[in-house]
């Protein structure tokens, strides 16, 4: 009997893990971390397995929501292999050494919430975890005692996979986070012809089709052109993995064909989002042919010193920095300096999470409160979710075409607000083939 439980990313969108129980193996796919206020108190909660017990982690990729807590895994006991790919566990490796700084910087600082207690885990817990990576190649199959498993591309990151599981005789197959079908530099989600029993998949859009990309660079932009024109700077808030090496690239390309005026320089404010940017260009699977000089460009500057920068008066400037969605680390002083400005913009490249100062920032807040202090919000704030490296409805509907239906017994849908998963079941006639599992629910798999 297979068993699987679902510990995150069940109807919401972060946390995403499964428990997978069979009467040989027990093992995790994903650990990720909640974000969000609404639930990421769920990041505190105690296990209701024991982690010593899991045979093996499989990890799909390096966002924070997929790894985030491998290192609390580690903490309360687990010793078993991390299976990855290479290159998520390159980038891996910079993002849990930094997500531990941060909750050590917070226990220090003031933004800690005194009600949480302790760290979840330290530095220690993340190099703990971070020596049992088990890196392995796309495609391979790896045979790990009796339990096969196989990481196919998802085209959502650098080193972004799907993972095939063959358990005593049954296929799953765990989407991860998809990736769109047609991207400048990364290679697209594997669409050859696929069995499976059962798939676990993410629909974060769906019933949502992304404008094209052309449109969405117009976009930007013209939005860039008017507030350099107004005298203004421009604050993009990106996630350090994926979303920043795609603006980069953009605003490369955009200055060069010189459709961004007088631009005085790009600041890439984000010790992480640095170390992650090398990783990309020095790897093998991105597309050659557009050269090792992918996102370098004149007008780049990587920020060593925060304070000078903060400190600094300019105009016709972009600062780059994270969080994504604006909960923590350096975009934290920029908003507090250049939101109170109706001469500047910030520009929101990426999906916002309930609960998060990013989505208040969209929903219209007329201030929001940073760093326990009340800043008005005068700065536009434009939205740029083209730039998303998610599925849209067409992608999503066509990598889950590629599974043959006669076998297919059901589709568990994760991942996503409640309103996406339903318009996906609805717009492809999944009624009773597909089912949004609730939090910790546990299903036999038969």
């Amino acid at each position: 009997m297979i068993k699987i439980k679902f510990l995150g990313a069940a109807r919401t969108v972060t946390g995403s893990s499964y428990l997978v129980s069979s009467d040989k193996k027990k093992f995790l796919v994903d650990c990720g971390m909640f974000q969000g206020i609404d639930v990421e108190e769920r990041n505190y909660l105690p296990y209701d397995f024991n982690p010593a017990e899991l045979d093996f982690v499989l990890i799909t990729h390096a966002h924070i929501d997929h790894i985030g807590l491998l290192p609390k895994l580690v903490k309360h006991g687990f010793r078993g292999p991390i299976y990855l790919t290479n290159e998520t566990s390159a980038v891996a490796y910079h993002l849990l050494l930094d997500s531990a700084k941060i909750q050590e910087n917070n226990l220090r600082d003031s933004r800690w919430r005194p009600s949480r207690g302790k760290l979840i885990y330290d530095t220690t817990d993340a190099l703990e975890t971070i020596a049992l990576f088990r890196p392995v190649k796309f495609d391979d199959e790896v045979n790990i005692d009796g339990v096969v498993v196989k990481f196919e591309r998802a085209g959502h990151a650098l080193g972004a996979a799907s993972i095939m599981c063959k358990v005593d005789s049954k296929i799953i197959y765990f989407s991860g986070d998809l990736g769109r079908s047609e991207h400048p530099f990364l290679q697209p989600f594997d669409l050859a012809p696929r069995n499976a029993d059962f798939v676990i998949m993410e629909s974060l859009y769906g019933g949502i089709y992304h404008e094209q990309r052309a449109e969405t660079i117009a976009k930007f932009e013209r939005s860039i052109n008017d507030i350099f024109n107004r005298n203004g700077n421009v604050i993009i808030p990106a996630f350090a993995l994926q979303r920043t090496q795609e603006i980069l690239y953009t605003l490369k390309k955009s200055y060069q064909d010189k459709q961004i005026n007088k631009l005085e320089g790009v600041n890439l404010d984000s010790p992480l989002a640095q170390k992650i940017t090398e990783v990309y260009t020095h790897s093998i699977f991105l597309n050659n042919s557009l050269g090792k000089d992918l996102f370098e460009f004149e007008q780049l500057r990587f920020i060593r010193n925060p304070k000078k920068l903060t400190r600094s008066k300019f105009e016709s400037s972009i600062i780059i920095a994270g969080s994504g969605m604006c909960e923590g680390g350096r975009i934290l002083g920029h908003l507090n300096k250049y939101l109170p400005d109706p001469r500047n913009g910030v520009l929101i490249v990426g999906f916002q999470a309930e609960g998060t100062l990013g989505r208040e920032l969209l929903s219209g807040a007329k201030s929001v409160t940073i760093n326990k202090k009340s800043v008005p919000v005068r700065a536009e704030i434009e939205d740029f979710l083209g730039f998303s490296a998610h599925a849209d409805h067409k992608d999503l509907t066509l990598w889950l075409n590629r599974f043959d239906k006669k076998n297919l017994r059901k589709i568990f849908l994760v991942h996503a607000e409640t309103e996406r998963m339903d318009a996906f079941i609805d717009k492809e006639n999944l009624k009773n083939s597909a089912y949004a599992p609730e939090w910790k629910e546990e299903i036999v798999l038969d």
